[in-house]
C-alpha cells in the first residue's frame, strides 16, 4: 500500500496551473493508494457544481458547503480521469482562507470509499477564524482502516495549541468504531523540526516542486 501527504497550498500557491501539472502527472506514475491533502482551496465567488456532476465524489455527512468550479481536488480527480487514472474522494472546508476560499482538506482513494467521518479539533468552530481546524477520514471498501488528513494548530499558539488539538484526535479516535484495524493519521502537523529522520517528495530532488511545503510518501 502506498500513501501520500501534502499540504498543497493549491490555488494560492503561485505558478498553479504549472505546479498542479506537476503533481498530477506524479499522481499518474506513482498512483498511490491514498492521498491525503491539506489546504485544498476553492474560491468562494466560483459556480456551484452539483455532486452528481463531480466524479467519485462522496460527501461526507452533515458537510453542506457545495463543491465549486475551480476546487482544487475536484481538478486533481478530474484530470486523472483523464489518463485513464480513477480515484473516489471526499473534501470538506474547515474555514475562510485568505479571505477568499473556502479552505479545507481532500483525501483520495484508488478503492471506493464507504464510509467518511469529519470532527472539530479546535475550540473554535468559526469558519472565520483562521485557527479553525477539522479532520477529514475515510474507510476504503473492503478495508477496516482509517485514513485521516489532518491540518494541526500551531505547536505553541496560546489560544489553539497542537496539544489540545492532538487529545481531542486521541480521546474521539478512541470510539470502537475506528478501531477494527489500524488508523493512518496524515497531514501537515506545523510540528517541530528536530525528528530523527523524514521522507519527502515533490522537494525538488525527489519529484519536482508541487507547492511551498513538500510532501510525504511512504510504501507501507
Amino acid at each position: 500500500m502506498k500513501l501520500l501527504t501534502l499540504n498543497t497550498h493549491s490555488l494560492e500557491e503561485p505558478g498553479y496551473v504549472e505546479k498542479t501539472e506537476r503533481f498530477i502527472e506524479m499522481l499518474s506514475k506513482e498512483q498511490p493508494d491514498i492521498v491525503a491533502l491539506q489546504e485544498v482551496n476553492q474560491s468562494q465567488n466560483e459556480a456551484e457544481l452539483p455532486d452528481a456532476m463531480l466524479d467519485g465524489y462522496i460527501r461526507c455527512g452533515g458537510f453542506e458547503l457545495p463543491v465549486r468550479q475551480d476546487n482544487h481536488a475536484g481538478y486533481v480527480v478530474k484530470e486523472l480521469k483523464k489518463r485513464g487514472i480513477y480515484y473516489e474522494w471526499t473534501w470538506i472546508s474547515a474555514k475562510t482562507g485568505y479571505g477568499k476560499y473556502d479552505e479545507g482538506m481532500a483525501l483520495l482513494s484508488k478503492k471506493p470509499i464507504a464510509r467518511v467521518q469529519q470532527f472539530l479539533t479546535s475550540k473554535t468552530d468559526d469558519c472565520e477564524d483562521w485557527k479553525t481546524r477539522r479532520i477529514l477520514g475515510i474507510q476504503p471498501e473492503g478495508s477496516s482502516d482509517w485514513f485521516f488528513t489532518v491540518h494541526m494548530g500551531w505547536w505553541n499558539d496560546e489560544e489553539e495549541p497542537f496539544v489540545d488539538q492532538w487529545k481531542c484526535i486521541q480521546e474521539t479516535l478512541k470510539d470502537s468504531k475506528y478501531r477494527e484495524g489500524t488508523i493512518w493519521l496524515m497531514g501537515d502537523f506545523n510540528s517541530q523540526d528536530d525528528v530523527r529522520a523524514s521522507n519527502v517528495i515533490s522537494n525538488g530532488k525527489n519529484a519536482p516542486v508541487v507547492s511551498n511545503h513538500y510532501g510525504v510518501m511512504i510504501m507501507v
